[in-house]
């Protein structure tokens, strides 16, 4: 497969010119000829609102101001349409606070300066081997750095989101099919955000109500919470209309919403006659928008950048993802034990199959990691026989909506956070 980065649209910003010259000229050495140096934050704002990017390397501020608010609002949507822009954060401090908030608004990867050009170049050869997961909760929108031990009120499973740098790298200028993927990916993102909004509306409306029946908290503190509501729900109501929502769920949400500005405008005493009817529509709310079925998810594709290089595999992989696709489906259309019985049954006999072709095929070309690939496998196969014996042998995990939400995390984290992590390293021992 031939590789290059001269067509992927690169933006260099930094208040320096020291930093921008130096990051200059090691990527124009690596093969970046779309180069853009800017000491301006306007422009940044404007390269992002105009979707003219596929990779940055920013410091964590630019005239004195935060690039991270840019990242965050570029991620959520809020600025430009594409919000999987590569971005590369150099951090001027290792201040605990910096790092967190440059890490909260999205970015790829983090870097504290001084950095040597190498090691850029070295982490944007890593995101181009496979970019990590994207995670979405009611306050992230990012890369997964959590795991499955992260805690967090709204969670929601990772997802595997298009990488412009690669597709760039292997496909010239990207055309339709790089579009095509980042629309996709963006109407799944929107999807995953309804159903944090419909989380974030039931447990507000729960602490509104509960405080107010138990004196818990003082005015400011539920004046504070009413109006995160009344925020949570206009946002909320937007999102519906842009994924093309029902009717009905819509005037569900707006009919909350006009509940909640009521309360928001009357002396707290004066409205608690109407909190109790405002938190009867957001359990309404969250039974309709907040467990949103697996089957609702849009059909996952082997895109150009998930593509290891080899038929075979390649091939593997594309049945792989039609098992998850037929589990999204059958959710809607089968009871639970028959869909799960069946995705579960199919990935074990498959993936053995799969897994022997693999690992057949690294051996062969002398893949530097196969005994380490080759244990991953064997997990995961331990994690489907597993699962299998908790719903049907055991009966200890009951077969319920639960389950089947915790099956789609797992299929989307197992299937193509694996490709992702795992398999794109093979592209380099394959391909020759």
């Amino acid at each position: 497969m031939n590789r290059s980065y001269e067509n992927v649209r690169l933006a260099i910003c930094a208040s320096s010119s020291m930093v921008r010259v130096g990051m200059k000229t090691a990527l124009y050495a690596l093969g970046f000829r779309d180069i853009i140096d800017t000491a301006s934050y306007i422009k940044i704002h404007d390269l992002l609102e105009q979707d003219a990017l596929d990779l940055m390397v920013t410091t964590d501020e630019v005239e004195g101001n935060d690039v991270g608010f840019l990242v965050r609002e570029m991620r959520n949507r809020r600025l430009g349409s594409n919000p999987f822009v590569v971005v590369i954060m150099l951090m001027s401090s290792a201040d605990a606070d910096l790092v967190k908030r440059a890490a909260d608004a999205g970015a790829d990867d983090l870097l504290l300066m001084p950095v040597a050009p190498a090691q850029v170049l070295g982490r944007i050869a890593n995101i181009a081997q496979g970019r990590k997961p994207f995670v979405v909760t009611f306050d992230y929108t990012g890369p997964d750095r959590f795991g499955t031990e992260m805690q967090v009120r709204n969670p929601a499973p990772p997802f595997m989101v298009p990488n412009p740098l690669l597709a760039r790298m292997v496909g010239g200028t990207g055309g339709t099919g790089l579009q095509q993927s980042i629309q996709e990916a963006v109407t799944r993102l929107d999807r995953m955000k309804v159903r944090c909004s419909a989380n974030q509306i039931v447990w507000l409306s729960s602490k509104i109500v509960t405080d107010i029946r138990e004196s818990a908290t003082g005015l400011p503190e539920l004046t504070a919470l009413i109006a995160r509501l009344v925020a949570t729900a206009e946002g909320l109501v937007t999102l519906l209309k842009s994924v093309g929502a029902e009717d009905r769920q819509i005037e569900q949400v707006s009919a909350l919403l006009a509940t909640a500005r009521a309360v928001n405008a009357a002396h707290l005493e004066a409205a608690t006659d109407v909190v109790e009817r405002m938190h009867s529509d957001a359990a309404v709310i969250g039974q309709m928008l907040g467990h949103v079925g697996t089957g609702r998810q849009a059909r996952l594709m082997l895109t150009d950048e998930l593509r290891v290089g080899h038929a075979v595999i390649d091939q593997d992989h594309e049945r792989l993802i039609d098992i998850i696709n037929a589990f999204h489906e059958g959710v809607i259309a089968q009871s639970g034990n028959d869909v799960l019985h069946q995705t579960l049954k199919r990935l074990l006999e498959y993936g053995r199959e799969h897994f022997v072709r693999e690992q057949g095929i690294q051996r062969e070309c002398n893949f530097p990691e196969a005994v380490h690939h080759a244990k991953e496998h064997a997990d995961l196969l331990a994690q489907i026989k597993e699962r299998a014996r908790s719903y049907f042998v055991d009966k200890s995990v009951p077969v319920d909506a639960k389950a089947l939400d915790d099956m789609s995390y797992f299929l989307n984290q197992w299937l193509m956070g694996h490709i992702a992590k795992f398999d794109l390293k093979l592209r380099d021992w394959v391909v020759r």
